[in-house]
């Protein structure tokens, strides 16, 4: 029998490919069920941001795989996993789960281009000198439903 997490990652890595039978413990009763493991890494995050107060990185491809991606998957940008409380996300009431898909109507399909449209957009409206407390941008979200947030 499997009782934790590490036991039952190594299961899974010695029959990656064949059926694995599951017995789990539902409505007081024993359910035996098979199973075909798929394995990913870290699904899918190599790089995590923080950003304004919210941590933020690729889609991850848990989110691809249960549809739960903006209407257009071709400019899904950066995912929302995490908001710092009292930060400018928290503030401006961004939510976790949530997409950043421009920056100035720069697109931000990944990190890198999420980076340069905040560095291009602070820069073009920054006075001269160093940056002022309140500045703004104008950023384009989407939801899991669907729905633009602007």
């Amino acid at each position: 029998p499997i009782h934790c997490h590490l036991a039952l990652e190594e299961a899974l890595l010695k029959t990656s490919t064949n059926p694995l039978k599951l017995e789990l413990w539902r409505d007081m009763a024993t359910v035996t069920v098979q199973v075909t493991p798929k394995l990913r890494g870290s699904d899918g995050i190599n790089r995590l941001v923080m950003w304004f107060g919210m941590l933020v990185c690729e889609t991850p491809q848990p989110m691809f795989e249960t549809g739960f991606t903006p209407a257009d998957i071709n400019s899904a940008g950066v995912f929302i996993s995490e908001i710092v409380c009292g930060g400018p996300g928290d503030t401006y009431e961004f939510a976790k789960g949530w997409w950043v898909l421009s920056v100035d109507e720069q697109p931000t399909p990944d990190i890198d281009a999420l980076l340069a449209a905040t560095t291009q957009a602070t820069a073009a409206h920054a006075p001269p000198g160093p940056l002022e407390r309140h500045q703004s941008v104008a950023v384009r979200l989407g939801s899991d439903d669907g729905r633009e947030i602007l």
